[in-house]
């Protein structure tokens, strides 16, 4: 069998996924499951899905429309690499946020660091110690490729949407980082909570009684403490200031 043709009953298809392969679909949520030779590929639907021949008159406008297909679906994306000409981009190149591998280097055991770590830090000052994070890169090769083209702006060139990761579910797409933003009315209503001295956590569980669920609020406690503490950080010593100033008015006058 040269390639395989699967499709949906209503409006959704997947043709020409793979060679020598039998395929198999599952549609759920909105989220087509392949099963390609053995290997399980995950695919969106949406009706802002890209295609390629797509035109945009610049390249935010395209990375916007991608984006808002990737939260629609449940994964994320992110800008790559690029190639310029005269100084002009001739082509851009968006990717799934796991693609690449994950960096090893974070793996190694406090043993192997430690003798480093100080052996360095005798010749050239403290080292500080990278943190540990687990990446979720799985070396996706979904992307999205622009090509420019005279007096049309960018064309989509490639599109790949077979993704090797599972997605997001509906009670799961909210914490992703394209779907949470600190709005200028949730930065007020925070900073208004705060001037009521009622905490982050406590203001993000108020506004989500009133929202009615936690995915309508647009963002996460962890992001109004974030924004908290940034304010406090700008603030620094002028709110001290602030404070001291009134009473330098003041004068003590002894008995």
């Amino acid at each position: 069998m040269d390639s395989c043709s699967v499709n949906d009953d209503d409006t959704n298809k997947f043709t020409n996924v793979a060679d020598d392969a039998c395929c198999e679909m599952i549609f759920e949520n909105e989220i087509e499951q392949l099963f390609v030779g053995g290997d399980e590929f995950w695919t969106g639907d949406s009706p802002t899905k890209p295609y390629v021949g797509q035109v945009f008159a610049s390249i935010d406008a395209a990375f916007s429309c991608y984006k808002g297909y990737s939260s629609f679906s449940g994964f994320q994306v992110r800008r790559s690499t690029q190639k310029t000409r005269r100084g002009l981009i001739v082509s851009k190149y968006f990717v799934c946020s796991k693609a690449g591998s994950a960096d090893n280097s974070s793996s190694r055991d406090d043993d192997d660091i430690e003798p480093e770590a100080s052996r360095i830090s005798d010749t050239v000052g403290p080292v500080k110690k990278k943190r540990r994070t687990v990446s979720g890169k799985c070396e996706c090769s979904a992307k999205l490729v622009l090509k420019n083209v005279a007096l049309k702006g960018y064309v989509v060139s490639h599109f790949e949407d077979n993704h090797n990761h599972p997605f997001a579910n509906d009670s799961e797409k909210h914490f992703l980082r394209g779907n949470r933003c600190m709005t200028a009315v949730l930065r007020n209503f925070a900073f208004n909570a705060a001037s009521s001295n009622t905490g982050p956590v406590r203001a993000f569980n108020f506004l989500k009684s009133l929202t009615g669920s936690y995915a309508a609020v647009g963002a996460t406690a962890v992001d109004f403490k974030n924004w908290m503490r940034d304010i406090k950080v700008f603030i620094g010593n002028h709110d001290t200031q602030s404070l001291i100033s009134p009473f330098r008015d003041y004068k003590i006058i002894p008995y």
